[in-house]
C-alpha cells in the first residue's frame, strides 16, 4: 500500500516529466522500498504501472540526481514496466538489484538499465545479466547488449522519449 507521503512525493516527481511523456489518468503505483541485498538491505524507489496485471518487464534506473531519477521511473511506469531506482551505485549492489527484478512477483526476468548520467563505468559488469542499456549523457562504455545512446532527455524533445519507448519494448517486450 502506497503511503500518503510516498503518494505526494511520486505526484511531485511526475511533474519533472514533460506533460507530453506522462499519460493521462491515475500515476503509477510508486514508494520508497526496500529489498534484500548481498547481506544487507538495500533501498530505493520503485514505480509499477496502474494497471499491471502479472509479470511486467523491468527497467533499473541509475541517476545521481535523486528528484529526476524518481522521474523517469515515474514515466517509465506510465509506459508498461516496473522501474526501479536503486540509492546504491555499488556494482555488487546492482547485481543484486538486476537479480531481484528479474525475479521478484512483478519481473519477467528480462530487465533493462537506463543509465541517466551514471553508471557507465558499470555497464560492462552489468551487461550479461540485462537484456538492453539507455544511455543519456553517458559517454563511452560499450557492452555486448543493444543500447541506445541519447544526448539528453529534455522537454523540447518528445521525439527522445518516444524513441526510449520504442527501445524498451523492442527488447523487453
Amino acid at each position: 500500500m502506497t503511503t500518503r507521503r510516498a503518494f505526494v512525493t511520486s505526484t511531485i516527481a511526475l511533474a519533472g516529466v514533460p506533460a507530453w511523456a506522462a499519460r493521462r489518468g491515475p500515476p503509477p503505483k510508486a514508494a520508497f522500498i526496500h529489498w534484500q541485498g548481498p547481506g544487507h538491505a538495500l533501498h530505493g524507489f520503485m514505480a509499477i504501472p496502474d494497471k499491471a496485471h502479472g509479470r511486467q518487464p523491468a527497467v533499473l534506473v541509475l541517476g545521481q540526481s535523486d528528484e529526476y531519477a524518481r522521474a523517469i521511473a515515474i514515466w517509465v511506469a506510465t509506459v508498461g514496466f516496473v522501474a526501479c531506482w536503486p540509492k546504491s551505485l555499488d556494482t555488487v549492489d546492482l547485481l543484486a538489484t538486476i537479480d531481484w527484478l528479474a525475479t521478484n512477483t512483478y519481473g519477467t526476468g528480462k530487465v533493462a538499465a537506463m543509465l541517466l548520467g551514471a553508471g557507465g563505468d558499470r555497464l560492462s559488469a552489468l551487461a550479461p545479466s540485462l537484456a538492453c542499456a539507455i544511455m543519456i549523457g553517458v559517454p563511452g562504455a560499450d557492452a555486448r547488449l543493444p543500447i541506445l545512446r541519447i544526448d539528453r532527455l529534455a522537454t523540447d524533445a518528445p521525439h527522445d522519449y518516444a524513441q526510449v519507448k520504442a527501445f524498451l519494448k523492442e527488447h523487453l517486450g
